[in-house]
């Protein structure tokens, strides 16, 4: 109560979080275990692994790693990362992405967490990015918004990066996935990366990490077509780990992220280290190269035809383009 939280009544300090404060919780949070006389009794609300889970949709899980327990807050109806998230079909807004990226920072400063788990709905991992807040550009240079150092923060992530994917994975919610470690996707997933489509250009690395991956000619398929694949043909591609049931696609996720956390924490992150050192400076320079011809792109007579051929629900025309 004196930090402006409601403890519902009987909870042992379960808080209904709201997002705009959510920073400026994680300050306090230690504070508040410190003063709870039953932190270091065991029981159904800490477990012994070390991860973040950065969820989305109302009533998920948010679970902080913090002095190598886990806080489970059950139920947290205020953790929306946008009120009309679900509505909107789970979109990534500016706010989102700089909330995430926060988060993944914290992740890489604290060393007790020792993996991040990424994970959407049963039925919607992420439909991209806002093409509303898309359609007004990007904020500065590619680097400095809230996009940019998501995307950077991800690939240069030193510990180990975990996702739990169902149904759509549009745009971003592809990309990202090739700076997982592990990913398991349900088999209702639907991957798609459909820039060309909206007048843009591949972004998160993928011009470079997916030829290189699966070859050129399919990598052009996947960007110039930017038609949906499903969890099997990602497999086949080796761009994930496992098809799951989607009801079991999170627990899967959740035992690996155990399993991670149970590893030697340096050799983890110095296997990860040496995965990553063969394509990390060539990865960065391309990432920068693609944000700042996709912050170009946004501004284009094609993405303005794109984007409002989209909010008027038709197919594009962009015969008149040269």
């Amino acid at each position: 109560p004196d930090v402006g939280f409601e403890t519902p009544k009987g909870s042992h300090g379960y808080i209904t979080l709201d997002l705009p404060r959510f920073l400026n919780f994680m300050v306090e949070l230690d504070r508040l275990l410190a003063a709870d006389p039953d932190f270091d009794v065991p029981d159904e609300r800490y477990r012994p692994v070390r991860y973040l889970e950065i969820g989305s949709g109302p009533g998920r899980n948010l679970i902080i790693a913090r002095e190598s327990r886990i806080v489970n807050f059950e139920s947290v109806s205020g953790f929306d990362i946008n009120p009309d998230l679900i509505e909107r079909g789970q979109r990534l807004g500016l706010e989102t992405e700089l909330f995430v990226g926060d988060a993944l920072e914290q992740a890489t400063d604290d060393t007790n967490i020792r993996c991040v788990l990424f994970t959407g709905t049963s039925e919607c991992f992420t439909a991209g990015n806002d093409l509303g807040e898309f359609a007004a550009g990007l904020p500065g240079d590619f680097e400095q918004t809230p996009v940019g150092r998501f995307l950077l923060l991800l690939a240069s992530a030193n510990k180990p990066v975990v996702a739990s994917v169902n149904g759509a994975a549009v745009g971003i919610g592809t990309t990202m996935l090739l700076h997982c470690d592990l990913v398991f996707a349900g088999d209702n997933t639907a991957f798609q990366m459909p820039f060309a489509s909206l007048g843009l250009c591949p972004e998160g690395g993928s011009s470079l990490l997916l030829p290189s991956w699966i070859g050129r000619v399919r990598a052009a398929e996947l960007l110039m077509l930017g038609g949906a694949f499903s969890a099997e043909e990602a497999l086949r591609l080796g761009l994930i780990n496992r098809v799951c049931e989607p009801g079991q696609t999170e627990a899967n996720a959740f035992e690996a992220c155990q399993r991670l956390t149970e590893k030697a924490p340096a050799a983890i992150r110095a296997t990860k280290a040496l995965l990553n050192k063969p394509t990390m400076e060539a990865l960065r320079e391309t990432m920068l190269e693609e944000g700042q011809l996709f912050a170009e792109r946004l501004k284009s007579p094609e993405a303005a035809e794109a984007f409002r051929a989209f909010m008027e629900k038709r197919q594009p025309d962009f015969s008149r383009f040269e």
